[in-house]
């Protein structure tokens, strides 16, 4: 079966990516039950996550996509900054942003802009930023 498949991936730190020959790949499915078990799981938990980004984009303002992206961000790749605040080191630059918010580059622009304001955020340099987590948390709930 031979299914193209449209995606992108990201590295959110440097690492290493290898290709595994289909073949190979599938032999190991087929004589690893553990491994076929940890498939499903992860397969389970993309497929959760997706439902919650298509559940979030309906929900959810461009503001408050935001504001998930960034509590995302913090909470897998944060460090604890101060009370209530967590460092991130970004990576991202306002287009891919914006395309992991659903939301235009002038929106995600905007937004940021008001979240400096409100002292929500507060960017350090190009790449990182410190999050206040309890104001994000609280506009997730407005």
């Amino acid at each position: 079966h031979r299914d193209t498949y449209l995606g992108n991936a990201y590295a959110m730190q440097s690492g290493q990516a290898c290709k595994i020959p289909k073949s190979f790949f599938f032999s190991l499915i087929q004589t690893s039950p553990n491994l076929s078990l940890t498939l499903l799981r992860k397969l389970s938990i993309d497929m959760s996550l997706t439902e919650k980004k298509i559940e979030s984009f309906h929900r959810f303002n461009v503001r408050q996509r935001v504001a998930d992206l960034f509590l995302m961000l913090a909470e897998n790749l944060g460090e604890p900054a101060e009370e209530n605040r967590v460092k991130i080191k970004t990576y991202l630059n306002r287009k891919e942003i914006a395309s992991l918010a659903v939301a235009s580059m002038e929106n995600v622009v905007r937004v940021i802009s008001d979240f400096k304001k409100e002292n929500i955020i507060d960017e350090i340099s190009k790449d990182e930023m410190i999050i206040d987590t309890k104001k994000i948390k609280a506009l997730l709930k407005e």
